[in-house]
């Protein structure tokens, strides 16, 4: 049934496959609009205290919500923060410089999920 209409099946795509591309769309859309009133809903009720990246899986949460966590791998390994001023991204648990977040990379280090990377740049943006 999945396999291509040249090899004279149906081609008719994997479902599973299929809704992971969906929900990291998601994902994304989550990640990057601001002003969409589903995304404010979403990031107001689960990421007041943490980020995408570090939400703690076992928590109760909607249907929708588990799905985005469960494809954040997805986003994780292909999102990066443009920094701008700073002021939304997370100096410890975001990616916004090197190969993975600063928590990954500097072990034995006391991090602050709060801490935002406006608190390490100059007046200039530098």
């Amino acid at each position: 049934v999945c396999k291509r209409k040249e090899h004279g099946a149906l081609g008719i795509r994997e479902t599973r496959v299929q809704n992971s591309a969906f929900i990291s769309k998601l994902g994304w859309k989550l990640a990057t609009n601001f002003d969409k009133l589903w995304c404010t809903v979403l990031k107001t009720k689960y990421l007041t205290t943490h980020s995408l990246s570090n939400w703690p899986t076992r928590r109760q949460a909607s249907h929708t919500w588990k799905s985005i966590i469960k494809n954040r791998d997805v986003l994780d390994k292909n999102i990066k923060w443009d920094i701008g001023t700073g002021e939304q991204v997370s100096l410890w648990t975001d990616w916004w410089c090197g190969d993975q977040p600063l928590s990954m990379t500097i072990q034995g280090v006391q991090t602050d999920d709060t801490t935002k990377v406006q608190s390490i740049l100059d007046n200039d943006g530098n």
